[in-house]
């Protein structure tokens, strides 16, 4: 997608598609239902079928959530994008392959580049390129790119006569508030090692990215051992 940098339309129908897509899939099902059931008229029995829909979403359908966790996987997919977004603006304002490119067509693409690292696997700038801490904070939300999904299914997989089965070993924070799920699996990534490393590594990245970026600084380590 370099050859579309500023088509501005096409960057975000694209966007829009590929969210919905993926990750965002269930949010703009529910939606849709949603939808439906404020036009359907009040006496139409696709009225009933829509609002048992709603009420009852998992017994239907398994990427069908309430509408508490449809929420939070709404705000959690908008803050990973906004956050790829302005670690792609700030960490780049200095990068060749992206001051070139307009402001308003660098949001787009940065909204674009956002959307598609995770999922769809298009660019709309050289990922090489770009600035080493952007290239990490990309290679962590391909990693937890499935994260959203698979707590939402996860929290959502009980029901009041536990149709889909209540697994041996949930725990019992599974059953909280929203919040206090989602709380409860952030608190379980935190306990592995894995994501310090990640730390270490994207702080590292943002403090010496112009050494890393410098391909021929490297000879200079070289001398440094042979001295």
């Amino acid at each position: 997608m370099v050859s579309f940098q500023e088509c501005t339309f096409l960057l975000l129908i694209m966007t829009f598609l590929i969210i919905i897509g993926n990750t965002g899939f269930p949010c703009m099902l529910r939606f849709i239902i949603w939808v439906f059931f404020k036009i359907v008229p009040r006496d139409s029995a696709i009225k009933e079928s829509l609002n048992f829909l709603l009420d009852h979403p998992r017994r239907c359908f398994t990427l069908l959530f309430p509408s508490r966790e449809t929420w939070v996987l709404f705000w959690v997919l908008v803050g990973l994008n906004l956050a790829d977004v302005i670690l792609f603006t700030v960490l780049d304002l200095k990068d060749p392959e992206v001051s070139h490119i307009a402001v308003g067509h660098r949001v787009v693409a940065a909204i674009f580049q956002a959307a598609s690292t995770r999922t769809a696997g298009l660019s709309v700038v050289s990922i090489a390129a770009l600035h080493p801490a952007v290239q990490v904070s990309y290679m962590l939300m391909m990693y937890i790119s499935v994260f959203p999904i698979a707590i939402s299914v996860r929290r959502t997989n009980v029901y009041e006569e536990k149709s889909l089965g209540l697994y041996s070993g949930d725990d019992l924070e599974d059953n909280g508030s929203g919040t206090s799920y989602v709380g409860a699996h952030l608190r379980k990534q935190l306990s592995f090692d894995l994501w310090y490393i990640f730390l270490g590594l994207f702080i590292i990245c943002i403090a010496e990215g112009s050494h890393i970026e410098n391909t021929t600084e490297y000879v200079c380590f070289n001398y440094l051992y042979l001295a």
